[in-house]
């Protein structure tokens, strides 16, 4: 089956109005593997009709902060979208300690959303 590269942003650290952060999607037709988290990717994902849900892992190719800040959203989307079980992520040495990060940061969030909304997740 042929691969297939989706472009979600290829901007770089400073941000520019036409252009969305560093992102890529790779698919065979079922899985969709997500290459880095540039800003505004989570966004993208949704506006090519595949949102998070639908993506099995997730690569980083640095941890450069341009391909990595919407690391979050794409997580709290995927856990508001249904999906409550881990996915996979990949990266070079310090990716476990940053996405742990990104957890931390969004727990209070976390929290929030199951007192205030937790039925209707």
């Amino acid at each position: 089956m042929p691969l297939e590269l989706l472009i979600l942003g290829t901007s770089s650290p400073i941000h520019t109005g036409h252009r969305f952060g560093p992102s890529q999607v790779i698919s065979d037709g079922t899985t969709n593997i997500l290459v880095d988290t540039g800003w505004g990717s989570t966004l993208r994902l949704y506006q090519a009709n595949l949102p998070p849900q639908r993506v099995h892992a997730v690569f980083f190719t640095h941890l450069h902060s341009d391909h990595t800040t919407d690391l979050a959203d794409f997580l709290v989307m995927r856990w508001v979208g249904g999906i409550r079980g881990p996915i996979p992520i990949y990266g070079p040495e310090g990716t476990s300690r940053m996405v742990k990060g990104f957890q931390e940061a969004m727990a209070a969030e976390t929290k929030y959303r199951l007192d205030h909304h937790g039925e209707k997740l």
